[in-house]
C-alpha cells in the first residue's frame, strides 16, 4: 500500500469560484444591457447571473486564477464539519426570488453578497484544513499498518532463531560442563521456559493493541462518513426543493457538491482498504499464534530430551572427572604458552606503534607540503580566472562590434535583395516576351514547313508523272524504230524477190530487240538529274 500524492484539483475549483465572486466586486466592473437569455442558449461557459467586462476577464481572471480543467482522477477530500459552516447559507439564499432576472443597476455589491463571500472564504479555509488533517491521518494510519506488519515478521523470525539457538546451545553446554554446573542450572530450568512463553506472548499483545487502535479509528471514520452522508442527503433534498440554489452561488454549490461526492467515494475506498488491512492483520495474528503453539510444543519436546540428557550426563560423570585432570594439566601448559605469546605480541605491538608514529610524522610533512602546493594552485587558479574574465570582456566587445557589422551587412543585404528582386522581375518579363516570340516563330516555322512539305509532294508527283511519260515515250520510239526496220527489211526483201523473179515465200523476221543497257543508262541519267534537282532518291523506280 503506497500513498501517492495527486494534483489538488478541488483547490483550483474553489479558487476559481472565489475569483469570480471577487471580479463581481471589482472597481472596473461595468454592467452591460443585454436581453435575458435562458441557460440553454447561453452555453456551458457563460454565466447568466453575472456579466463581466472584457477587461476584468482578461486582466484578473486569466492572470491570477487559471481555469479549472477536471481530470480523470480528481483529488477527493473528507469534510466532517460541513453543517457548522454552511448552516447560515440557505437563510441568505432563500430571501431572493429565483424567478426574477438579475438586475444590474448599480456597480456596488450588496452587503449580503459580501457576507456570503466572507463565509465562503472561511468555509474554503476550513475545508482545506480538514483535508490536510485527513491526509495526515491517512498517512499515519498507513505508516502504522506497515510498521505492524514489519514488526510482526521480524518478531516471528527472531523467535524462531532464538528458539533454535537456545535449544542447541543448552544441549552443547550441558554435555561439556561439569556436574556442579549442571546441578546449579537444573534448579532455574523453569525460568527460561517462562521467559520464552512471555516472549511468545509479547507479539500477541502488540497485535491486539494495534488492532484495537485500528478498529477505533475505523469506527470513528465510519461515524464521520455517516455524518457526511446525512449532510449530503440533506443538501441533495434542499437542492431538489430549490431552496439552497440561487443565481450567484449556483456554480460554486454545484462544484462543492461534486467535490463532496468525490470525497465520499475516496473515504469509502480508504475504509475498504483499512478493513482489508485489518483482515490481513488478523490472519497474520492467527498464523503467529499457530507458530507460537508449535514453538511451545517444540520447547516441551526439548525439555523431554533435556531430561534424557541429564541421565546420560550422570552416566558420563566419571569419565568427565578423569578427563578434567588431563584438561587441567593441558590448561596449565596452555596458560604458560599464552603468557609467552602475549609478551611477544606486546613487544611486536610496541614496535609497530613506534613505526606507525614515524610514518605518521612523515605523512604530516607530506600533507603540509601538499597543502602549500594546493594554496599555490589556488592562487594560480585565481590569476587564471582573472585573465579569463579579461578575455571574456574582450570577447564581449568583439561580439558587439561583430553585431554592429552584422547589422550593417544585413541592411546592405536588404538593399541588394530589393535590387535583386527588381532585376528578377525584369528578367521574368523579358523571359515572358522571349517565350511569346519563340512560340510565334515556332508557329511560323511549322506553317512554312507544312507548305514546303506540300510543295515537295507536288514536285514529287510531277516528277513521277514526267518519268512515266518519258518511259512511255521511249517505249513508243522503240516500237516506231522497230517498225521502221521491219518496213525496210520488207522493202529489201520485196526488191530481192523482184530481182530474182522467183516466187518464194515471204518470211517475217523477228523485230530487233532493243538493248537494255542503253535504255537503263538513259533512265539512270534522267533519275540522277531529278535527284540533283529535288534532293531525293528515285533508285526504287525500274522499268517494267
Amino acid at each position: 500500500m503506497e500513498y501517492r500524492k495527486k494534483p489538488d484539483y478541488a483547490d483550483n475549483a474553489y479558487r476559481e469560484a472565489v475569483s469570480r465572486l471577487r471580479i463581481l466586486l471589482a472597481e472596473s466592473y461595468t454592467p452591460v444591457r443585454r436581453s435575458y437569455r435562458d441557460l440553454d442558449s447561453a452555453g456551458e461557459e457563460t454565466d447568466n447571473q453575472s456579466l463581466i467586462s472584457a477587461d476584468s476577464k482578461t486582466s484578473r481572471l486569466r492572470r491570477y486564477y487559471p481555469p479549472y480543467y477536471p481530470s480523470v482522477i480528481p483529488r477527493k477530500y473528507y469534510y466532517p464539519h460541513i453543517r457548522s459552516t454552511l448552516g447560515t447559507v440557505p437563510n441568505v439564499v432563500q430571501d431572493k426570488n429565483i424567478d426574477e432576472p438579475p438586475k444590474y443597476e448599480s456597480t456596488t455589491a450588496p452587503p449580503e453578497l459580501m457576507s456570503f463571500i466572507e463565509r465562503q472564504e472561511d468555509y474554503i479555509e476550513q475545508l482545506e484544513k480538514e483535508s490536510r488533517f485527513c491526509r495526515a491521518e491517512l498517512s499515519s494510519l498507513l505508516s502504522k499498518v506497515k510498521d505492524v506488519i514489519s514488526e510482526n515478521e521480524n518478531l516471528h523470525e527472531r523467535q524462531k532463531n532464538k528458539l533454535i539457538k537456545s535449544v542447541f546451545d543448552e544441549l552443547e553446554q550441558e554435555t561439556e560442563e561439569t556436574e556442579t554446573e549442571t546441578e546449579a542450572k537444573n534448579k532455574p530450568l523453569k525460568s527460561p521456559s517462562k521467559k520464552k512463553r512471555q516472549l511468545f506472548e509479547g507479539p500477541a499483545i502488540v497485535f491486539e493493541s494495534r488492532i484495537s487502535e485500528l478498529e477505533a479509528q475505523l469506527t470513528q471514520y465510519k461515524i464521520d462518513l455517516k455524518k457526511a452522508q446525512e449532510e449530503n442527503d440533506a443538501y441533495k433534498r434542499k437542492i431538489a426543493d430549490g431552496t439552497i440554489l440561487d443565481g450567484v452561488g449556483f456554480e460554486s454549490y454545484k462544484k462543492q457538491i461534486e467535490n463532496l461526492q468525490r470525497d465520499k467515494q475516496l473515504l469509502q475506498e480508504s475504509v475498504t482498504k483499512l478493513e482489508n488491512a485489518l483482515t490481513k492483520l488478523r490472519s497474520k495474528e492467527f498464523d503467529t499464534t499457530d507458530a507460537v503453539k508449535r514453538s511451545l510444543d517444540a520447547a516441551e519436546h526439548a525439555q523431554y530430551e533435556k531430561n534424557a540428557a541429564d541421565l546420560e550426563i550422570r552416566r558420563l560423570k566419571d569419565e568427565l572427572e578423569r578427563q578434567h585432570n588431563k584438561l587441567r594439566d593441558a590448561i596449565t601448559d596452555q596458560s604458560r604458552r599464552i603468557s609467552d605469546e602475549r609478551s611477544a605480541v606486546e613487544r611486536r605491538y610496541t614496535q609497530q606503534i613506534e613505526q606507525l608514529t614515524t610514518e605518521l610524522g612523515v605523512h604530516w610533512e607530506t600533507t603540509n607540503k601538499l597543502q602549500l602546493e594546493v594554496d599555490k594552485q589556488r592562487r594560480e587558479n585565481a590569476d587564471l580566472r582573472r585573465e579569463c574574465a579579461q578575455k571574456q570582456a574582450l570577447i564581449d566587445e568583439l561580439k558587439k562590434e561583430m553585431q554592429s557589422k552584422i547589422i550593417t551587412l544585413q541592411s546592405d543585404i536588404g538593399v541588394t535583395g530589393a535590387e535583386k528582386s527588381a532585376l528578377e522581375q525584369q528578367i521574368s518579363s523579358l523571359q515572358l516576351a522571349n517565350e511569346r516570340n519563340e512560340r510565334h516563330y515556332k508557329q511560323e516555322i511549322t506553317r512554312l514547313q507544312a507548305e514546303m512539305q506540300s510543295l515537295r509532294q507536288r514536285s514529287d508527283r510531277a516528277d513521277a508523272d514526267l518519268i512515266h511519260s518519258r518511259r512511255e515515250n521511249l517505249r513508243l520510239n522503240e516500237q516506231v524504230a522497230s517498225l521502221e526496220k521491219e518496213l525496210k527489211l520488207n522493202a529489201a526483201l520485196s526488191e530481192e524477190s523482184k530481182r530474182n523473179s522467183t516466187p518464194t515465200e515471204v518470211m517475217a523476221l523477228p523485230p530487233p530487240t532493243p538493248k537494255k543497257n542503253d535504255r537503263e543508262q538513259e533512265l539512270g541519267t534522267m533519275i540522277h538529274d531529278l535527284e540533283s534537282k529535288h534532293g531525293r532518291k528515285y533508285g526504287s523506280y525500274k522499268l517494267t
